[in-house]
Order: structure tokens, then sequence, then C-alpha cells
């Protein structure tokens, strides 16, 4: 199996599903790529290991993880925990031997799910796709409170100088009002 170049994923519509794929074995990788690609149209990078998978993720964005616990240098949920707080890439987790106290710390650690393998690949559509829209979602609710953010403070800053200018003309009113108050005084005598 030709693993794609991480690249062609700066290269995507938006619209696209970019998943990273960190496994080592190349059955399973063979299967869920060619699942993720027929029913999810996604556009798949692939690493074998912690490192690549890390490479990866410096140089290009990713909509969600997928990532078998056990890999030749280390777990698959070192990436999420390594992750800067910033970025919130999903980790769905591959695991052959699932035991509550595992997937329970799995989950603790950030992992959105914890699948088993043999794999059950509608299940995991369904996982890479409500992540997905859950990750857009906030994606995209976070940039609509960064613009009211910014609309607030401009709206904050011209109240501002709004007041300003209005003190500055009841200023030059009072001072004509007292001026005229004079002429008038120094009139009436």
């Amino acid at each position: 199996m030709q693993r794609m170049d991480t690249q062609e994923c700066a290269k995507m519509e938006p619209a696209t599903v970019r998943v990273l794929l960190v496994l080592d074995d190349d059955g399973a990788i063979a299967t869920l790529t060619h699942h993720l690609i027929t029913q999810i149209q996604a556009d798949v990078t692939i690493a074998a290991t912690l490192a690549e998978a890390e490479k990866a993720s410096c140089e290009h964005s990713f909509d969600v993880i997928i990532a078998a616990h056990s890999l030749a240098d280390g777990s698959g949920l070192a990436l999420v925990q390594e992750q800067p707080s910033e970025i919130e890439t999903p980790l769905i987790l591959l695991d052959e031997e699932l035991d509550g106290v595992r997937v329970l710390s799995a989950l603790r650690a950030g992992a959105i799910d914890v699948l088993p393998q043999p794999f059950d690949l509608k299940r995991l559509s369904t996982v890479v796709r409500e992540s997905v829209r859950q990750c857009r979602e906030r994606a995209r609710d976070e940039k609509r409170r960064d613009r009211l953010r910014r609309l607030s403070s401009r709206m904050i800053e011209d109240r501002r100088e709004l007041r300003r200018r209005v003190d500055l003309v009841c200023r030059d009113l009072v001072q004509a009002y007292r001026q005229l108050a004079e002429k008038v005084v120094t009139h009436s005598r």
C-alpha cells in the first residue's frame, strides 16, 4: 500500500475530511483506508509510528486521528496528550485489549472513542463523521465568538470616541452660553 503524501492535505477542499491514520498493520491500513475513502470521501494520510504521526500533525491539520493503541514506538494515545491546548484534534483509539480500566483511562486522557479490533467499519464511520461535525461546529462557533468580541470592542471604542466628542461639544456650548451671558450682563448695564 502506498503512503499518501502529507502535503496533499494542504490542497484539499474544506469539506473534505482529513484523517491521519496511525497504524503499523498493513492489512488494517488497507481495509481502513479503502473504507474511509469510499464511505466518507476522506483524504487519508498514513503514518506507521508516533514519530511519523507527530511530524505529519506538525506540518498539517487533520479533522480526526485514528490510531492504534499499541505502536512500535509507543501508544497512539500519546498523540492527543502531546497536542498543544489550542489544537483539539479528535482521536479515535483502536485497541485489541478492551478492558474497562484501559478504555476509561483512554477517554480521560482525551480520546473521543475506543474501538475494538477487528473493526466495526460502520461504527467507525459514524464516530468519524460525528467527531468531525462537532469539531467543525466548535471551530465555527469560536470564529463567531471572536467576531463578536472584535465587534463589541470596536463598538465600545466608538462609544468612547462619541462620548469624548459630545463632551467637547457640551464644553463648547457651556463656554458659549457663559460668554453670551457675560455680554448680556455687560450690555444691560
